[in-house]
C-alpha cells in the first residue's frame, strides 16, 4: 500500500512540475498580461456587408431589408471580414518527460489583435446594382461617392484611403459612409468586391433598402 502511495505521489509531482507553457511570437513571455494565445492573427476567408442607421446621438442599429430611412439617419456601410484566427508558435518550451498535456498559461487577449500575417487589401469596389444618379448607373462603381470612417468618426474619401492603405490588414472591419443619397432610384442595393494581395477574391451583396429625403 505504501509503495502505491509513493508511486502515485511521484507520478503527480512529475506531471505537474513539467507542464509546458507555449509562447507565441509576440516577444512577450508567458504570464504577461500582454501575451497571446493561439489567436494573435487572422486569416481572411470572406466578408459580409451590413447597413446601419442612427439610433440616438451615440448609437446605431441595423437596417433591415425593405426599410425606408432618411439620408440624415443613414449611418454607414459595415464591411466585416470572416476569418480564422491563427498564430505562429515559434518558441515552445517543453520538458522531455511529462504525463500531462501541455498548458498554455498566458493571459488571453482579444483574438486577431495583431491583424493579418500575409494579406494586404489590393482593391475594394462598391458597385451599385440600381441606377444611382446621372453619372452612376447599375453595375458602376460608386467609390467616389463614399468615405471611410475612422473610430473618431473622421471622414476620408474612400479612394484616397485605399490608395494609402498598402500595409498588412490590421482592422477586422471597415465603416463606409455615403456622401450623397441615391437620386434616380431611392432603393440602395449594391455589391462589394474585395481583392487581396494573396490572390483571394471575395464578393458580397447587400440587402436592399430605401433612402428617402
Amino acid at each position: 500500500m505504501k509503495i502505491k502511495t509513493i508511486m502515485l505521489t511521484i507520478l503527480l509531482t512529475v506531471g505537474i512540475s513539467f507542464q509546458s507553457c507555449e509562447r507565441v511570437d509576440t516577444g512577450f513571455g508567458c504570464g504577461d498580461s500582454s501575451s497571446n494565445t493561439a489567436t494573435n492573427y487572422f486569416d481572411i476567408k470572406g466578408f459580409y456587408v451590413s447597413n446601419n442607421k442612427k439610433d440616438g446621438p451615440c448609437c446605431t442599429d441595423a437596417i433591415a431589408q425593405g426599410d425606408s430611412i432618411s439620408f440624415q439617419d443613414f449611418s454607414y456601410i459595415n464591411v466585416r471580414y470572416l476569418m480564422d484566427y491563427i498564430a505562429l508558435n515559434n518558441d515552445k518550451h517543453t520538458s522531455g518527460f511529462s504525463f500531462m498535456s501541455s498548458l498554455n498559461a498566458c493571459s488571453p487577449v482579444p483574438p486577431g489583435m495583431n491583424g493579418s500575417k500575409t494579406e494586404r487589401l489590393k482593391s475594394l469596389y462598391v458597385v451599385t446594382l440600381n441606377d444611382f444618379d446621372s453619372s452612376h448607373f447599375a453595375n458602376d462603381t460608386i467609390n467616389d461617392l463614399l468615405v471611410n470612417l475612422t473610430n473618431n468618426n473622421e471622414k476620408q474619401d474612400l479612394n484616397e484611403y485605399l490608395a494609402q492603405d498598402t500595409g498588412l490588414i490590421k482592422l477586422q472591419e471597415l465603416s463606409i459612409g455615403l456622401k450623397v443619397s441615391p437620386f434616380l432610384n431611392n432603393e440602395l442595393k449594391y455589391k462589394v468586391i474585395i481583392n487581396l494581395s494573396t490572390g483571394e477574391k471575395y464578393q458580397a451583396n447587400s440587402i436592399p433598402f430605401r433612402i428617402i429625403n
